[in-house]
């Protein structure tokens, strides 16, 4: 072995570690896309393939469904309509052009892939949650 061998080879590692060093910072993968926190999404399915849907909306301090799910359509223009049972909390009967009863389809909703079987009005959101309102046969639910 030469006197210089050990000079030479220690450079080449060097310039290799950092042309390494340099690619590596350039090839980085991304995270996934992940729902931010505090936030949910809905999905209005009106039938025929036509579905809105408004992403990450932000959670307020009333995280009520009814409450929140009201101020998205109201402020996206689109017509909504409720009746208040005492009992029972709100129920949704019109959103957009689509009311309760027409073809004997009603508004249903679905909380991550899981009918809801209580009020809107009743359900209190949770951050990532996936809500979709469906307009659909009524006895559509039970045969799942």
């Amino acid at each position: 072995m030469k006197k210089g061998s050990p000079l030479l080879f220690s450079l080449v590692l060097a310039v290799g570690l950092f042309l390494g060093f340099i690619w590596g910072q350039s090839t980085q993968i991304a995270a996934p896309a992940v729902m931010p926190a505090g936030v949910f999404s809905l999905m209005i399915d009106s039938g025929g393939g036509d579905i809105v849907t408004y992403p990450d909306i932000p959670l307020a301090t009333d995280r009520n469904l009814f409450n929140l799910m009201r101020k998205v359509i109201q402020e996206d223009d689109q017509p909504f309509a409720y009746e208040e049972y005492r009992d029972l909390g709100m129920l949704v009967t019109k959103i957009g052009d689509k009311k309760n009863g027409e073809g004997n389809r009603y508004w249903q909703y679905w909380v991550n892939n899981r009918f809801a079987p209580i009020a809107a009005s009743s359900y209190v959101v949770e951050a990532g949650d996936i809500i979709e309102w469906k307009f659909i046969p009524q006895k559509f639910y039970e045969s799942r």
